[in-house]
């Protein structure tokens, strides 16, 4: 009734939405806001699995991961439109293995 259309998220390999969600990041393209609390608390602190060091340990709080790398693969289909901000906020140095901006 209020014009939102949900489909079901499509399962696959969480390894390369995750590098596409690193790769937007490197490039400035996401930008976690300050108020995204939850994202910030959990995400960086994720461990990786100790099977396979390219994912992250799925026994651990990943669902905020799940969750923006499902929304970013689903965006690169053309499935969502996300409206863009005033501008990209100023970059922050690289720490490494994660680029965030807040």
């Amino acid at each position: 009734a209020a014009g939102v259309r949900v489909s079901p998220a499509r399962k696959g390999a969480r390894v390369p939405r995750f590098e596409h969600l690193k790769s937007l990041m490197a490039n400035g393209e996401f930008f976690v806001a300050a108020r995204c609390r939850y994202w910030l608390a959990t995400v960086p602190a994720l461990p990786r699995d100790p099977r396979n060091p390219e994912d992250v340990d799925s026994s651990a709080n990943d669902h905020m991961l799940d969750a923006t790398s499902y929304l970013i693969a689903g965006a690169s289909q053309g499935a969502i439109h996300v409206s863009d901000f005033a501008g990209p906020p100023p970059r922050l140095p690289d720490t490494g293995n994660r680029v965030i901006f807040i």
